[in-house]
């Protein structure tokens, strides 16, 4: 389960080393003498329970970061309950390890024991179908290759929320045909989803959206309305930039006193010489 009240984060502004040290052993003492830095999430207020899929649009990074634990609220309330993993479409896989070492160092780190390992071992080569893929350098993998590998391993993980930040778009159709139905079926069992996907991938899988911009949730409500509201709006954006610039090109005052006065002959393109 996720709740989120009043939940903002904001970077911490360090002028020297010095204080990123401090930081990182007294907290407290340094949020105390300190203003907070970049606000990068403000006045977040979301609650998503078992077997719900939310589509992020937008700003999705510092959200993500705050539901994995990356980061603290700064204010508020986040609760997070469960086993959470992050995807980011394989840009975290180290290339110098196979495919199967970087699946065994993921599984390391979430916790997993040696019987677990192998499980999950088994279980990702068997659902992404490398072959001998799975022990060649992940450097060696095209951007399908790391993103499948991602999504395998952290679906191996049964984790109680999932958030998948890219990497749909590299699968080719069947293979994004299987995961989206992979998915469904973990949302039947009670995992909890938040993507951020292109929208025709995401409105595949969730029926509810949420759009973050400037650090702020400027829409939440079903996935159709908040798409049109974000599309709306950055039409109406577009107009207020390129109007003045496109809508007074080659236009002429002319002031009504004068409009009936005689022309000049060289308004006329005449000269006169004498």
């Amino acid at each position: 389960m996720i709740r989120l009240i009043h939940a903002n984060v904001a970077y911490g502004d360090f002028k020297s080393p010095y204080q990123r040290v401090l930081a990182l052993f007294f907290p407290r003492v340094h949020r105390r003498a300190h203003e907070p830095g970049r606000v990068v999430l403000s006045d977040v207020t979301l609650q998503l329970t078992h077997g719900a899929a939310l589509a992020v649009l937008g700003d999705a990074d510092a959200l993500f970061r705050l539901i994995a634990g990356e980061v603290s609220c700064s204010e508020g309330t986040a609760e997070i309950r469960g086993h959470v993993v992050r995807v980011d479409g394989g840009e975290t896989l180290l290339p110098f390890l196979s495919g199967r070492g970087n699946a065994r160092l993921f599984a390391r780190l979430y916790g997993c024991n040696r019987q677990e390992v192998s499980e999950l071992l088994a279980a990702v080569e068997a659902s992404a179908a490398f072959g001998d893929r799975f022990t060649v350098p992940v450097k060696r993998y095209c951007a399908e290759e790391r993103a499948l590998l991602s999504l395998s391993v952290a679906l191996a993980l049964h984790p109680d929320t999932l958030l998948i930040d890219g990497g749909l778009s590299a699968l080719s159709p069947a293979r994004l045909s299987a995961l989206l139905s992979r998915l469904r079926a973990e949302l039947l069992s009670g995992m909890c989803l938040l993507l951020h996907a292109p929208q025709e991938i995401a409105s595949l899988v969730c029926r509810r959206a949420v759009w973050i911009e400037n650090g702020r949730v400027q829409r939440l409500g079903s996935f159709a309305e908040v798409a049109a509201a974000r599309r709306i709006a950055r039409c109406q954006k577009r107009l207020t930039v390129c109007t003045p610039k496109s809508a007074f090109v080659g236009v002429a005052k002319k002031c009504p006193a004068h409009e009936d006065a005689p022309r000049p002959p060289h308004a006329a393109g005449l000269l006169s010489f004498h």
